[in-house]
């Protein structure tokens, strides 16, 4: 279904009816599964943000399902692409330069500072306003 829901971004000249078909298929198999998650959350909430979403009020105003799962697909694909550009742009960073790499390689303890700068540096250079440079 990953597959499926992922080409959901392509033109759709560019894609065959068979694919365009999966596409749908797999959106609203998608959105099911979000309604059968909200309702399940709804009468046996946890302590996650989906299960407050779905009890979410103000002024006796609550959510409707729609709002529900545009929100869920919001923040899902919003923290798929922050997830990947992180780590893409760490990535491309240390293959841009090839002696930070070998320091990371020579000291694994230093894993996780080099993770809290590389998230530091992605938040900054993606900021509005912030200057580009040549990395």
């Amino acid at each position: 279904m990953v597959g499926r829901i992922g080409r959901g971004l392509d033109p759709e000249f560019l894609l065959t009816e068979e694919v365009i078909a999966a596409r749908m298929e797999a959106i609203t198999s998608f959105g099911l599964y979000l309604l059968e998650l909200l309702a399940e959350r709804r009468a046996n909430p946890g302590d996650d943000l989906l299960s407050q979403l779905a009890l979410a009020e103000e002024e006796g105003d609550t959510l409707s399902e729609e709002e529900l799962i545009s929100t869920a697909i919001l923040l899902l694909v919003a923290g798929h692409e922050t997830t990947v550009n992180l780590i893409a742009g760490g990535v491309l960073s240390l293959v841009q330069h090839p002696v930070q790499l070998e320091r990371l390689r020579s000291d694994r303890a230093s894993c996780a500072a080099a993770s809290r700068r590389c998230c530091a540096t992605s938040h900054r250079s993606s900021s509005p306003g912030a200057r580009s440079s040549s990395r």
